[in-house]
């Protein structure tokens, strides 16, 4: 703490195979969107200074952004083994495991799952139904969405379960419905949501230039040459060069005048016809 501050989260669990450096500029990009980054800082591995720890120090300037960024679930990619990592708040101490998390998320769906199933159940037995608002909200929000090929709703609100229905089907439809949502949000990339800086105006200049380089003329591509296999040097060399190079361009502009000629020669046909 006396080294980062106390607006700096600990980072645990970054694989190998990747340059201490790599991961810095990974995780400055990442936590930028919390706000502003002052340190960051992958430790090198002790037997090989090429390679990640696995620990890393992201300092905030304020404690707010420090706090925001410690609640989220950062999974990486399969390319960096799918691993979660684990935060750290230094100024409070407080841990908070990506893995755990996604534990706890799967939990609650099982549990919305096994909720569901008990509901139609319950209800096929009861041919009053029950009222919507009745319903706890986590299976409410689903109703009207994800489960309409287990329940109905009518005008008044009022909710029945469907009788002819794959139930077990319908459920393990439901069930990776919530799987797939889980793993969605957390496969979102890692600069979704960072905010979009525009280029410098020099910057794009440049890249407009490189894109859009013309041909250096024959005066300067010349000098590149081999001195031993092209007189470079050579006047006579340069005359016939510059004559050749005449010659194109004027067999190049009599092909395009006679094409252009022919073209004009056959409209005349076309329109008689």
């Amino acid at each position: 703490m006396k080294i980062y501050g106390e607006n700096t989260i600990e980072i645990k669990g970054l694989p190998m195979g990747f340059t201490p450096e790599y991961m810095q500029e990974r995780l400055r990009r990442y936590f930028a969107k919390f706000g502003p980054v002052v340190i960051c800082r992958a430790l090198n591995h002790p037997l090989d200074p090429y390679q990640c720890e696995g620990t890393a120090f992201v300092s905030f300037r304020e404690i707010s952004a420090a706090k925001s960024a410690l609640g989220s679930v950062i999974r990486l990619s399969p390319r960096m083994d799918s691993r979660v990592l684990s935060l750290r708040l230094l100024a409070t101490d407080e841990l908070h495991d990506g893995s755990e998390t996604i534990r706890s998320r799967e939990n609650s769906i099982d549990t919305l799952v096994q909720s569901v199933a008990e509901l139609h159940e319950s209800l096929r037995s009861s041919p009053d139904g029950t009222l919507l608002t009745n319903l706890p909200e986590h299976i409410r929000s689903h109703i009207s969405t994800d489960l309409m090929s287990l329940f109905t709703i009518s005008p008044g609100k009022q909710v029945f379960a469907r009788r002819l229905v794959d139930v077990p089907k319908a459920i393990s439809m439901f069930r990776q419905k919530l799987h797939k949502d889980l793993e969605d949000s957390l496969s979102v990339h890692w600069r979704a949501h960072a905010a979009i800086r525009d280029l410098p105006e020099y910057t794009k200049r440049r890249i407009e230039l490189w894109d859009k380089k013309d041909k250096l003329p024959f005066d300067l591509q010349i000098l590149s040459r081999d001195h031993r296999q092209f007189k470079i040097h050579d006047e006579k060399f340069m005359v016939e060069a510059k004559t050749k190079r005449e010659r194109a361009r004027n067999r190049a502009e009599n092909r395009r005048a006679a094409i252009a000629a022919r073209k004009g020669s056959d409209t005349p046909k076309l329109d008689a016809q």
